[in-house]
């Protein structure tokens, strides 16, 4: 054996001491791939012995799926030419069937500058991507949720040191304002307020703040600049770990269109119930007097009517 030789075996022997006593697993493998090592916490973690690992390439462990071995050799090819791979995720079944999600991390390990092996370091993140998966779902279940309601719904960040910045939008929203998701998440909720609007005040952010809800009208300002009359109600949530408000939207103008008709229809009658009034029991030379006054304010209804 020469001097070289002999001194890479030492290292190597130093090495395996170290990695035998790591909570984390580790592998190590010749320069084309093949398993000379596993560390005890490898053998937990996989649940195979390292007598039945060593000796395989990549593309024969057992616990790695048909999709990730096929790669195995362009990803041996990729680790030889740079030195080290990004961190890998997957998804491995055990030795007793169960499967676990993995992050390992390949690196090419040099000697004066020369590759002598290859090494992996593997940690257990099953409770993570589970936990995260459940998050997505969550996330998930309550979009289609919110999807799902008829009326425009927004959640936006508390304006009183920010300006209102608009966190999320469901369908609804997207179609009464004519404006996209993506379009929306760029605005401030003060933006929609129409000419003249000034919006809920500081009394109002602060009856929010103290865990009421709270119900006003106001107009607000589409993407087309057209004006609608809406009723909005607020209430305050926890929106990932921060407060912020949940504005459900309703349009109200059809509703305000009926009343000001129903206004006007009244205000008519009585207009000509007070002219009709007039013409009872006068002379003939108050007639021109009272049909001109008559006139005035039909002209001032008319005029009431138009605006």
């Amino acid at each position: 054996m020469s001097k070289k030789e002999s001194e890479l075996n030492t290292h190597i022997d130093v090495l395996q001491s170290y990695l035998d006593q790591l909570g984390d697993s580790v592998c190590l493998y010749s320069l084309d791939g093949v398993v000379e090592y596993c560390n005890p916490a490898h053998e937990q973690m996989f649940g195979y012995k390292a007598d039945e690992l060593i000796g395989l390439a990549p593309k024969d462990l057992p616990y790695l799926t048909p999709e990730f071995a096929k790669i195995s050799d362009r990803l041996l090819e990729k680790l030889t030419s740079e030195g080290k791979l990004e961190t890998i995720e997957t998804q491995i079944k055990r030795k007793d069937e169960t499967s676990i999600w993995i992050e390992t991390q390949v690196t090419l390990l040099k000697n004066e500058n020369e590759p002598f092996a290859i090494q992996t370091v593997t940690r257990d993140i099953t409770e993570r991507v589970e936990a995260e998966q459940d998050v997505l779902e969550v996330a998930t279940n309550i979009k289609q949720l919110l999807d799902g309601l008829s009326d425009p719904l927004l959640l936006h960040k508390i304006p009183d040191k920010d300006p209102g910045t608009i966190l999320e939008g469901n369908r609804s929203a997207c179609v009464f304002s004519g404006y996209s998701r993506k379009e929306l998440l760029g605005l401030n909720i003060t933006d929609f307020n129409a000419p003249g609007e000034s919006g809920p005040g500081a009394q109002h952010v602060q009856q929010l703040m103290s865990g009421k809800s709270a119900l006003f009208e106001q107009k607000l300002r589409l993407k087309d600049g057209s004006v609608k009359a809406v009723e909005v109600h607020n209430q305050i949530i926890d929106y990932n770990g921060e407060k912020a408000i949940m504005a459900i939207i309703r349009d109200i103008s059809q509703r305000k269109a009926e009343q000001e008709e129903l206004k006007m229809h009244l205000l008519f009658e009585q207009i000509v119930s007070k002219i009709s009034s007039r013409f009872l029991n006068i002379s003939d030379d108050q007639i021109d007097m009272v049909i001109e006054q008559s006139l005035q304010e039909v002209s001032e209804f008319l005029d009431a009517a138009r605006g």
